[in-house]
C-alpha cells in the first residue's frame, strides 16, 4: 500500500497523518523550493493504543492515533463520541487504514462477540490478579489457626473485605 498523507482537521498545515498511521509534522516553510522542519512524531504508548501529542497556539493535546487516521481518510467528525473507530484484526497498535472501519458500540459488541473475545478471564488467569490458589489456601490455613483477617491483610497486601471474602468462601468458592 502506498503511503498517502493527508491534513489532519483543525491542524492543517501544522500535522500530517498516513494511510500507514505516520504522524509527522510539517512547516511549511518554502527555502529554495523545498519544505523545511518536517518531521514524524514518535508515537507513545497508551495501555494498548498509540498515541500522539498535537499543538497548536501554544496548547497541546493527546490523541489517538487511529482516531486521527479514520479523521482524515474515513471522514470520522471527532466530536462524535457515539462512533468507534475498530480494528479489524483486533490489534490496537495497527492504526494501518486497511484496517479500521468506523462502527457504533453495538457494532463493536457484536464483532467482539463474533471473534469470540468476550471471555472474563477469572481468578488467577486475569491479568490484575494479585493472588492465586496456593496463597488462597495459606490465607485459610493461617485463619482456621486463628490468624486475625487484620494481619493477613497486612501481611498479604490485600483488602480486609478480600480477606474476609475469602476465609467465608464467597470469593475462590471453587478451591
Amino acid at each position: 500500500m502506498q503511503e498517502i498523507y493527508k491534513d489532519i482537521p483543525w491542524y492543517e498545515w501544522l500535522y500530517e497523518v498516513s494511510s500507514i498511521w505516520n504522524v509527522k509534522r510539517i512547516s511549511k516553510i518554502w527555502i529554495r523550493n523545498r519544505i523545511v522542519n518536517e518531521r514524524i512524531l514518535i508515537p507513545q504508548k497508551s495501555h494498548l493504543y498509540l498515541r500522539v501529542n498535537l499543538s497548536k497556539n501554544w496548547k497541546s493535546k493527546l490523541f489517538l492515533i487511529s482516531r486521527l487516521v479514520a479523521q482524515a481518510f474515513l471522514w470520522l467528525n471527532m466530536n462524535d463520541r457515539k462512533a468507534f473507530v475498530c480494528h479489524k484484526d483486533d490489534n490496537p497498535k495497527n492504526n494501518h487504514l486497511s484496517n479500521l472501519f468506523i462502527g457504533t458500540p453495538k457494532d463493536n459488541t457484536q464483532d467482539m462477540i463474533m471473534k469470540n473475545r468476550n471471555k472474563v478471564l477469572k481468578w488467577e488467569k486475569n491479568w490484575s490478579a494479585k493472588i492465586n490458589e496456593s496463597i488462597v489456601l495459606q490465607i485459610r490455613k493461617l485463619f482456621n489457626e486463628w490468624t486475625k483477617q487484620f494481619i493477613l491483610s497486612d501481611s498479604f497486601w490485600i483488602s480486609r473485605a478480600t480477606i474476609n471474602y475469602i476465609v467465608h468462601r464467597k470469593l475462590w468458592k471453587h478451591i
